[in-house]
């Protein structure tokens, strides 16, 4: 699928959709911020469509006139295609940035490139926000800063992308998870704190904030945001964390912790 992506002999249908396919995999498996790149990857892809391109036909699901799916297999043009992959995309990213907060979290529904409902997966968009146990807790505007996917606006000014012109922002090259619209901001950010937050993919240290995921022993903490003790000294590659509203820690391995974007 990432060959169809970058094969720019491919038509662009099949390239969006190929861009969006492995976005949806990504964000099931847990790798939200690859999966917010292969959703902007479609989103620019489509809006640099050919004019011969758009009037190609290929098979699809076909809509009723009140816009239900399906209503059988026919020819569609690909210009009538692809808005609906570019929503689609565009909603996902948008559901990203704006993580929910509650104590009993509910699948949402997802859709299939061509419209139809895909079989609801085992994984949540919801996030249990409860009391960190020391005096330090996150304010709820730290938890939405850390959980979002970034990338749609600079870190440091806050602007958007859209506000600067620009279809992707600069990576910090440390932690691939801060964003800058030029080397200014990046700099002033880096003097503002981002350089102790700066952690390289798999590195993580003691009052870091992660979200477990994979936890096969107790299921029903992952997707729980937890804190960072100390490493288990019982337990090479392991760490401990406390888990929110509650009163100790537990030990987990650093491959169930899902690395969050940097408080600065």
């Amino acid at each position: 699928l990432k060959a169809i992506v970058d094969d720019k002999k491919e038509l662009r249908l099949f390239r969006v959709e190929a861009a969006f396919t492995v976005g949806l995999l990504l964000w099931m498996r847990g790798s939200r911020d690859e999966a917010a790149e292969f959703y902007r990857d479609a989103v620019n892809l489509a809006q640099s469509i050919p004019k011969q391109e758009k009037r190609h036909k290929v098979m699809a699901s076909l809509v009723t006139p009140d816009g239900n799916f399906p209503a059988g297999i026919g020819f569609r043009t690909m210009a009538d295609l692809i808005p609906g992959i570019v929503k689609l995309c565009s909603d996902n990213i948008e559901q990203m940035e704006r993580p929910m907060f509650s104590n009993n979290p509910t699948p949402q529904q997802r859709l299939r490139s061509d419209g139809t409902p895909m079989p609801q997966a085992q994984r949540f968009t919801g996030v249990p926000v409860g009391p960190l146990v020391n005096e330090n807790a996150l304010s709820k505007e730290q938890v939405d800063h850390i959980l979002k996917v970034g990338g749609e606006r600079c870190d440091c000014c806050g602007k958007s992308r859209k506000e600067l012109g620009r279809e992707f922002l600069d990576k910090c090259g440390g932690c691939c998870k801060a964003y800058y619209c030029g080397r200014e901001c990046q700099a002033k950010q880096w003097k503002a704190g981002h350089k102790k937050c700066c952690r390289k993919p798999g590195v993580f240290k003691p009052g870091d904030y992660v979200r477990l995921q994979g936890l096969q022993s107790k299921p029903e903490l992952n997707g729980i945001l937890v804190q960072i003790v100390k490493e288990d000294a019982n337990n090479q590659g392991r760490w401990e964390v406390t888990v929110q509203g509650g009163t100790k820690s537990i030990s987990v391995a650093s491959a169930k912790m899902e690395q969050l974007r940097p408080l600065k």
